[in-house]
């Protein structure tokens, strides 16, 4: 799918994208799972 240097910075910027949501997603997840017990 890769074409020479085209489409490389645009999938660096969604991989980018993507693991910033993916970290967000864990810290929420990790940070109700501690509330849940602890509760």
């Amino acid at each position: 799918m890769k074409t020479g240097s085209e489409g490389i910075a645009p999938f660096s910027l969604h991989d980018t994208v993507v693991r910033l949501s993916v970290s967000t997603l864990t810290r929420c997840v990790l940070s109700k799972v501690s509330f849940l017990a602890m509760a």
